[in-house]
């Protein structure tokens, strides 16, 4: 892989303790145990124990996945992977310890929901009893635990929020389970990282990045394009590909949003969500003003 050097100048321009700070909270430092061009710059200690360590949580929720997928499909053959699973399966199957992950996310039918529910508690994990706001009602979050591994797992009845209709196309992941056709699933990562998100973790630029150079051959721009419109997420495509082809390397079509200036290395690696920057962008990237107030609102009642 090659890579444009200004996220990599930014993250050498800093002092070991501080590098090895940013790449833990941003999700990248089991990533780094196994990047060229950051492995040198880290303690290979604690960069081979965090990987190590996301290695153990990966298999174990793909041991998971695996050995409850038969039941699951008999409750909902469409159970679709998202994010850090359905990568596990391309991006990261050589290496899965290189990739950070919190929870199982699974797309799963509303009408099955219910059932999908009492199964879950049915082999011992339990609804998250913290409150919901309307950016994540869409979704339920399970805990529990397998072999040894604590497991969180969400359930999504649709991608975003906002969404009422919605279209997917899918195809085959692993076993018993589905992922988003590439398409759907570059724009579906791209409005996670941005449009939800507001570019909160390096890890999930990564991903957009990687995902984009191993699929650059096939993928249809006009169907990404397309879909991104369908979705009310097409600010987000413009400025996550802007921000990919500036600062890891120019892999995508030039989309570039507005106030694309403002996305730089700092920004990318920062986890400030007070800062006014952040809750400029926040607005920016979405395609709908009143979305922008219903959502600040919503998200500002949360956090305070």
């Amino acid at each position: 892989m090659t890579h444009s050097t200004n996220l990599f100048r930014y993250l050498d321009a800093l002092t070991p303790l501080e590098r090895e700070s940013v790449l833990l909270q941003n999700g990248l430092l089991g990533y780094a145990y196994e990047c060229p061009q950051l492995r040198e710059s880290v303690g290979l200690g604690a960069a081979k124990t965090q990987f190590l360590k996301q290695w153990q949580q990966n298999q174990g929720y793909l041991s998971f996945l695996s050995h409850y997928g038969s039941e699951l499909s008999q409750i909902d053959a469409s159970i679709t992977l998202l994010k850090g699973c359905a990568l596990l399966s391309d991006v990261y199957k050589d290496s899965p310890g290189s990739r950070f992950m919190s929870d199982i996310d699974l797309l799963v039918d509303a009408s099955n929901l219910s059932k999908l529910l009492a199964f879950f508690e049915s082999v011992g994990l339990r609804p998250s009893d913290k409150s919901v706001w309307f950016g994540d009602r869409h979704k339920v979050e399970l805990h529990g635990e397998f072999n040894g591994i604590q497991l969180t797992i969400e359930l999504h009845t649709k991608l975003f929020f906002h969404q009422e209709k919605f279209a997917v196309k899918t195809t085959k992941c692993f076993e018993f389970y589905q992922k988003l056709s590439t398409e759907y699933q570059l724009v579906h990562l791209i409005a996670h990282y941005c449009f939800q998100h507001t570019m909160l973790k390096l890890y999930w630029f990564v991903d957009i990045a990687l995902f984009i150079e191993a699929n650059k051959s096939t993928i249809d721009w006009k169907l990404v394009d397309s879909i991104a419109r369908q979705w009310g997420v097409y600010q987000s495509l413009c400025y996550s590909l802007g921000a990919i082809n500036q600062h890891w390397d120019k892999i995508a079509p030039s989309y570039l949003g507005r106030f694309q200036f403002l996305i730089d290395e700092e920004f990318l690696a920062s986890n400030h969500q007070r800062s006014l920057k952040y809750l400029f962008l926040k607005n920016m990237f979405k395609d709908s003003w009143k979305l922008n107030l219903q959502y600040s609102l919503g998200w500002l009642r949360r956090h305070n």
